[in-house]
């Protein structure tokens, strides 16, 4: 790989508004330089930290979303979690969902429907843990425990215990592909919610200020 190539690489872990008004310094002064792994990491975490920077509310959600279900998954590989625990972990995504659709419309004035959208969007990528476990199943580098209803491993597998899913039924990798219109479906309807709750909220507020 050449060296400019490698730069562009590196160049593409900042955010495209970063890259327009930035990209073609950090560019020449990397051109300039030998790459060390201090270097390379320090470009790394600052993209990291850019993208976070530049990130709209239901990226940054989606990725805390991600990062949760990525806990609740090593913490039920390591003791499987009871079913009273393992039914109120996903409160939290219910929460997030309804606030990203009450946020859209209070703060940024979308309309409920777009609000719904972006709620959608968050939890999907909240989701990506199940699926890069879907595709490692599917391509054989890892064979996931199934849990029963009850908590009781229901298919013995290797490595990881499967967090999303609790059934007594036949699974395979396409089965956890179910988690999408689970997970999805319900954050629009929240996302929805929350943006006509917003919505109901700032009307009585906006014929308050023409009164006053």
């Amino acid at each position: 790989m050449s060296k400019n190539t490698f730069v562009s690489l590196l160049l593409r872990l900042y955010p495209r508004a970063w890259r327009s008004e930035y990209g073609g310094e950090l560019a020449v002064i990397l051109a300039d330089r030998q790459f060390t792994p201090s270097i390379i990491v320090d470009v790394v975490l600052c993209g990291i930290r850019q993208r976070f920077r530049y990130a709209e509310v239901w990226q940054v959600d989606g990725a805390v979303l991600a990062l949760w279900l990525l806990i609740g998954t090593v913490a039920n590989s390591i003791s499987p979690l009871p079913r009273s625990a393992y039914n109120h972990f996903f409160q939290i995504n219910w929460i997030a969902e309804l606030a990203i659709g009450y946020i859209y419309v209070s703060h940024y004035s979308r309309p409920p429907a777009a609000a719904a959208l972006f709620s959608a969007k968050a939890s999907l990528l909240g989701i990506i843990p199940e699926l890069l476990l879907a595709v490692l199943w599917t391509v054989n580098l890892i064979h996931p425990t199934i849990l029963g209803m009850d908590g009781v491993p229901h298919v013995h597998g290797h490595l990881i215990t499967d967090f999303c899913l609790r059934t007594e039924a036949t699974v395979s990798p396409a089965t956890l592909m179910i988690a999408i219109p689970v997970t999805v479906i319900p954050a629009f309807l929240l996302g929805l919610a929350g943006g006509t709750l917003a919505r109901s909220v700032s009307a009585p507020c906006r014929r308050f200020g023409t009164i006053k």
